[in-house]
């Protein structure tokens, strides 16, 4: 018997009907189709029912087939598509399922778009749905998300207890000293650095003098921190015990060049004597110290011209001074130091009636 011209026609355009239930059956995505405003399923492919669990429903409506959509919003987007005709397209839209016998409850995630169905004269008589599983793609992306917010979460306390390390190896107080003043902070410069190896002191002497050092070992992190903190105590014993200055600064940088952590520290030293305004400094690495006057007038002393400590490059010790300008004048005296340390040391004395103000920075 022989189909209708209209039949032979629709094959001839189409394909055989066997052939396209075959192609759609066996499509990778997710198909299905429905009639009339219950949504009763007139076809599924085999990647959708497995998708939803559920081996047979054709001829049921969506309500009665799968229950647990209810308050999920699908049904009611359904409704929406079937009454006004328009497609609606949704990327990982969650939607929980039940898809054992045991009635299970499954998370699912899917990209889809519905489009209506229409008659010929343009009547919407049902829709046609095809969609992508994306749920694993979901779990990754969020399992991935999970390892980030962890990495950043370790990484914040490692960072807080460094920090915390770092200021209990920096100065708990600074000396007092007579007809003095000295004024010390400790900050980190950015949020996403670690603090470390950056320390400052100042180390009052038997003469009267006082030293300011602001140094950087080279590092980050813990080792960076403990490494300083050798540094420092060997640098302040030194200034504490030895009258000269430059042996002190000359046995630092011997224990630096036996200590592979600590070579190639930087450090800025100044050697400041409040009653007279002498002073003798060295810069190990850094710029020379830069003196601002009371006018606003700069200028830098004289550099070193020697290497980090550790290196071979042996320290040495330049002198200057800072003279009073008027009855109030003053000097700034800065010491450019390493970026992870801002710190400010005054000191006021009255000298040749005139009153200075040393202020030593690190930026």
């Amino acid at each position: 018997m022989r189909e209708p011209s209209g039949g032979e026609e629709l094959r001839s355009r189409v394909g055989d009907a066997e052939a396209v239930r075959a192609a759609f059956e066996e499509m990778p995505l997710l198909l299905m189709s429905t009639e009339g405003p219950e949504h009763t399923f007139v076809a599924a492919n085999a990647v959708y029912r497995e998708f939803v669990g559920k081996p047979a429903f054709i001829g049921i409506p969506i309500r009665e087939a799968m229950p647990e959509l209810a308050g999920q919003q699908v049904v009611e987007m359904f409704d929406r598509v079937y009454a006004t005709g328009e497609p609606q397209t949704s990327r990982e839209w969650r939607v929980q399922l039940e898809r054992d016998e045991a009635g299970t409850v499954e998370e699912v995630y899917a990209d889809f778009t519905v489009v209506p169905r229409r008659a010929p004269d343009g009547t919407v008589v049902g829709l046609l749905a095809f969609a992508t599983d994306v749920t694993e793609r979901v779990r990754e992306r969020r399992t991935a998300q999970e390892r980030v917010d962890e990495a950043q979460r370790r990484y914040h306390d490692a960072r807080d207890v460094v920090t915390a390390l770092q200021e209990a190896l920096l100065p708990t107080a600074l000396p007092v000293l007579p007809g003095a003043r000295i004024v010390a902070r400790y900050l980190v410069a950015a949020e996403d650095q670690v603090a470390g190896g950056d320390w400052f002191d100042a180390i009052p002497r038997a003469d009267g003098s006082v030293v300011l050092v602001v140094g950087d070992v080279v590092g980050h992190g813990v080792t960076g921190s403990a490494a300083m903190g050798q540094l420092r105590a060997v640098l302040a014993d030194a200034l504490a015990t030895d009258d000269d200055p430059l042996v002190a600064l000359t046995r630092a940088d011997a224990f630096a060049a036996r200590t592979p952590l600590l070579r190639a520290t930087t450090l800025a030293m100044v050697v400041l004597d409040p009653a007279t305004g002498a002073l003798h400094h060295a810069s190990c690495g850094q710029p020379p110290p830069l003196v601002v006057g009371p006018d606003g007038a700069t200028r830098f002393l004289s550099g070193t011209g020697t290497g980090p400590l550790g290196t071979g490059s042996a320290p040495v010790l330049v002198e200057d001074e800072l003279e009073a300008q008027g009855a109030l004048g003053r000097a700034l005296a800065r010491a450019v130091g390493a970026p992870l340390i801002e710190w400010h040391i005054k000191s006021t004395t009255k000298a040749h009636q005139g009153l200075y103000e040393y202020d030593a920075v690190s930026r």
